[in-house]
């Protein structure tokens, strides 16, 4: 249970389970526009997401800084960067993503004189329905692969230390905090073998107001994909849809003291 004061800011960090701009950018794309189609056989529209909801409901000012695509690496480099010269910040939540995505921060030249900071992002073992959009997240991951640099377990270990990093730092801060996993932590074929690597890790028993920990339901756990009662936008995408979006702010309400 995180005990936050208010009025204060309400920091927001994750994947595109948590970056309300997923919808709109989507929608943009030609090849990928169809994955919206809802139930009702209509494109979504934008809605509100679990931070502008949450940030309603706790009458606090939102900044979300959560990335679609990004991953726990790139989550984090985010987090640490921002929480470190933050103020006034009355609850800070992450939601991490599934732990076979890897996030690369990189610089690209915008003039003559001037640059900007970017994350190259790559989910491994992902399915594609544009590959050559996905043609250098394609080439890295055959390096990646080659040199046996992916393997699910090693890639849990990750973000494990991820995780228990933003938690000392927010601790030591002392800044109230929640975290939660948002999508599944990994494909389903992989979920046995991630599992039984959590169950004998030393982190296992050292994580703190983390909702849902830890992650699997055949341990006890849960992800929000878990509990927001099939809400999805479709079958095909996992992406919560407006009355999902809603679930998460209630899962994440209620652990708050206010």
């Amino acid at each position: 249970m995180a005990t936050i004061s208010t009025p204060a800011k309400l920091l927001t960090f994750g994947c595109s389970y948590s970056d309300e701009n997923y919808i709109s950018a989507t929608a943009k794309d030609p090849n990928l526009k169809d994955t919206l189609i809802g139930k009702d056989g209509q494109h979504m529209e934008p809605f509100p997401f679990w931070p502008t909801l949450l940030a309603d409901q706790l009458d606090m000012e939102l900044e979300n800084y959560a990335q679609m695509g990004i991953g726990n690496d790139g989550i984090h480099s985010i987090f640490e960067d921002t929480i470190v010269k933050a103020d006034s910040v009355g609850l800070v939540v992450i939601m991490w993503t599934e732990v076979m995505r890897l996030s690369f921060e990189q610089f690209k030249k915008t003039g003559v004189f001037s640059t900007k900071n970017e994350w190259f992002k790559m989910k491994v073992g992902a399915g594609s329905k544009n590959d050559e959009f996905r043609k250098y997240q394609l080439e890295l991951e055959q390096v990646l692969n080659k040199n046996g640099l992916v393997n699910p377990a090693a890639l849990l270990r990750r973000s494990l230390r991820l995780f228990y990093s933003a938690q000392c730092i927010c601790e030591y801060m002392g800044v109230p905090y929640i975290m939660a996993m948002g999508m599944p932590p990994s494909k389903a074929e992989y979920q046995d073998k991630i599992a039984k690597e959590l169950i004998k890790s030393p982190y296992m028993g050292m994580m703190k107001n983390f909702m849902g920990w830890p992650l699997f339901e055949p341990l006890n756990g849960f992800c929000c994909a878990d509990k927001i009662n099939g809400e999805f936008i479709n079958e095909d995408n996992i992406h919560p849809n407006e009355i999902g979006q809603q679930y998460i702010s209630e899962l994440i309400i209620d652990e708050v003291s206010l």
